[in-house]
């Protein structure tokens, strides 16, 4: 289950719907890879030192963060054994120091029904609706541009699972939906654990047209993107791996078989799938092929992210596995690809409690602020995820 302090590598993000938490180690590196300039990379890594019972490596991994322009608050309950070092403290005040300032966004509306615990957002741009997915009401509510509220596919409607990521495919009228089966949703029963699966919803009528699933505790389907032929794919968080679901089919194919920590927010740059995991961002060809790291620019961390959107070649991503969360954005060239810059639009915002995901519309990037994901277990949801839902706008730049 998520956990209560700000770190959310591993498991922050698993948001309660399976057991366990992936701790392999990521993909191999070498010299003058983003690995190399990217800070987040030995930050993940002393978190994990620390965790199994290796200070003093964990100390060097930090002062290695640091040396790289470390600017993310440490938080001490993630660095139990070691917070109390004077130098631990040095560290964490020397980031607190570099952390950016920034404006908060404001509220744009707020969903009234308690304990939803949202996590997914879509945009359709057409109607300039928005979709947001529920967790713990097992369903997907519609939010017209007049503010208004309605139940866009019901509690479990097309047999619909605890709903995560979703995309819309506009050519093809249809909102995809990756869900997983959760002891925390509305209409658990013991024999769904394990199941999870990609359902394509009628952008018009919420009606169910296509799915397709995958079964097995290391399995949890988190985001998707589509690409301009249908086909989609989607980042499996548990297995570390990448599917595909081609259209027609009923199967998913594995694109990235493993060996990634927690892959996430997904999105198509031009002839590329870029996916984010928590050491960075790798890229896949359309056409097939190995994935490859993308590199960003020295000392800004591109790993831990959530949420990822992109509108042309600009990208907001929600970056909440890095400890204290925030929100930044990044320029993507979409023919190497490569991030040519990145910048932090929003931090330290009151109103936040685990943010996860959002969308562009309306000039603006909006997206959920308290999720709340940290409240499931399989007993359910805590007392204190019972609020309504703020999302919040920011202006894109």
């Amino acid at each position: 289950a998520p956990m209560t302090s700000h770190l959310r590598l591993v498991a922050l993000l698993v948001i309660s719907l399976a057991c366990g938490c992936r701790t392999s180690q990521p993909p191999p590196t070498t010299a003058k890879t983003p690995a190399d300039i990217d800070p987040g990379v030995p930050f993940v890594r002393a978190w994990e030192a620390n965790r199994n019972g290796q200070p003093e490596r964990a100390m060097e991994l930090l002062r290695e963060a640091a040396a790289l322009g470390w600017d993310i608050p440490l938080d001490p309950k993630d660095f139990p054994g070691i917070s109390e070092r004077r130098e631990w403290k040095e560290l964490a005040k020397s980031a607190a120091a570099r952390e950016p300032r920034t404006a908060n966004a404001e509220v744009a509306f707020t969903l009234h029904e308690k304990g939803l615990v949202a996590e997914g957002v879509a945009a359709e741009p057409e109607t300039r609706d928005l979709f947001i997915s529920s967790i713990r009401t097992r369903k997907i509510l519609r939010v017209a541009p007049d503010g208004s509220v309605s139940d866009f596919v019901p509690s479990g409607g097309g047999g619909l699972l605890a709903p995560l990521g979703m995309k819309f495919d506009a050519e093809r009228n249809l909102l995809w939906v990756a869900a997983n089966a959760s002891p925390a949703m509305v209409g658990w029963d013991p024999s769904m654990r394990g199941r999870s699966g990609l359902f394509a919803f009628d952008r018009k009528t919420g009606e169910l047209r296509r799915s397709a699933f995958i079964t097995g505790e290391k399995h949890l389907l988190n985001d998707v993107a589509i690409a301009k032929d249908g086909t989609v794919f989607v980042t499996d968080s548990e297995a570390g791996a990448v599917h595909r679901l081609d259209p027609g089919a009923t199967e998913l194919t594995p694109v990235v078989k493993g060996g990634f920590i927690y892959p996430n927010g997904i999105v198509i740059s031009g002839d590329h799938v870029v996916f984010a995991h928590a050491f960075g961002l790798h890229a896949i060809p359309l056409a097939g092929g190995a994935a490859s790291p993308v590199a960003g620019p020295f000392g800004f961390p591109l790993g831990g992210i959530d949420g990822l959107a992109l509108d042309g070649t600009t990208a907001y991503a929600i970056q909440n596995g890095l400890g204290t969360p925030r929100i930044v954005r990044f320029e993507i060239d979409p023919a190497l690809p490569v991030v040519t810059s990145a910048s932090v639009v929003e931090t330290r915002n009151s109103l936040w409690h685990v943010p996860t995901t959002g969308a562009f519309l309306r000039g603006s990037f909006l997206y959920i602020a308290n999720s709340h994901v940290d409240a499931l277990s399989d007993s359910g949801v805590a007392p204190e995820a019972m609020v309504e839902t703020l999302v919040l706008k920011l202006p894109v730049k």
